[in-house]
């Protein structure tokens, strides 16, 4: 888990500090999912983990927090996540983001 936040604020940081023109970037053409994963509320209840697959996993987990900030890993990954998007965004990049808030059905 340590590894997994670290490179997301890794990303975090490679994304805020360097500046690419957008005609680099091809950006007009190009669309990105960001998907931040874990959100507030649990549910228990199980799917499959793939199309057609017998094994089964939790539907939402709450994820972990951080041992030393204690910061939840459906916050952090939301407020990485929104920096994220409007970054892309600014860059001409057409987004869609799997969610904006902590509490969602």
């Amino acid at each position: 888990m340590k590894k997994i936040l670290f490179l997301l604020m890794l990303c975090m940081l490679l994304f805020t500090s360097i500046t690419v023109p957008h005609s680099e970037a091809s950006a007009n053409s190009k669309k990105i999912c960001i998907d931040l994963g874990h959100q507030k509320k649990w549910d228990s209840g199980k799917e499959p983990i793939a199309p057609r697959s017998n094994t089964l996993k939790t539907k939402v987990s709450s994820g972990t927090a951080g041992t030393v900030t204690k910061i939840p890993e459906y916050e952090f990954t939301l407020n990485i996540g929104l920096k994220l998007e409007k970054e892309m965004e600014n860059r001409g990049y057409s987004v869609y983001i799997t969610r904006t808030a902590h509490d969602i059905a």
